[in-house]
């Protein structure tokens, strides 16, 4: 079997699992490291997500090369994956013959953590940790943005900034902020936005009763 026929058939096999309902993985072997070539360069990997994205599989296992890759190579083709494809999974299959094994946890790991924290927040309220994570998707048609810590610290807007926004998590499922509001949850700010300016009244003037409309 060539690599264009095990794409096809595993592309055959994941509509047919999704047809049936069945949660499906693909795993994908030597993704880092081959005893025969050596170091496999992240674009050959990333070629393969592509075409396998484009056949509607979102979830993947990337399997560790018997423990022949390093942590550097390990994070790179985690974080390109996941900044190039923000809307699959990705897991990792481990070795650890190199005994870089823990390392390249971590550096994985680390990668989706970096995804993770540029989306939609969600803390852990009780963390002793955490001061306050502002929450913009919530309230979107308010001028309050929602702390989601323990401190309650919620925030009043000023001058009516633009809400609803695309967030780093948006998927382009939807362009209505109503229909998928966690993924709204930007806001911009402007020099020119503007609404009360809370100055004092210069002069005030009451309208007579009589005058005739278009004075």
């Amino acid at each position: 079997m060539t690599l264009e026929q095990g794409v096809t058939a595993a592309i055959e096999t994941f509509r047919i699992a999704d047809a049936a309902h069945i949660p499906f993985v693909l795993a994908m072997g030597m993704t880092m490291w081959c005893a025969y070539e050596g170091r496999i360069p992240e674009s050959r990997i990333l070629d393969l997500v592509g075409k396998f994205r484009n056949g509607g599989i979102k979830r993947y296992y990337f399997a560790g090369s018997l423990g022949m890759e390093d942590p550097r190579h390990v994070s790179s083709l985690f974080r390109q994956t996941l900044d190039r494809f923000p809307d699959v999974e990705v897991g990792f299959h481990v070795h650890n013959l190199s005994g870089n094994g823990p390392a390249n946890i971590i550096a994985a790991l680390d990668a989706g953590a970096m995804r993770a924290l540029s989306e939609a927040l969600v803390p852990l309220a009780g963390d002793p940790r955490l001061i306050a994570a502002w929450d913009f998707s919530i309230d979107q048609a308010s001028d309050l943005a929602r702390d989601l810590s323990a401190h309650q610290l919620h925030a009043k807007l000023h001058q009516m900034p633009t809400r609803a926004v695309t967030g780093a998590n948006w998927d382009g499922r939807s362009q209505a902020w109503t229909e998928v509001p966690w993924q709204y949850g930007a806001i911009h700010f402007h020099s020119d936005d503007m609404a009360d300016c809370g100055w004092s009244p210069d002069l005030t003037l009451r309208i007579p009763e009589d005058w005739r409309s278009g004075f």
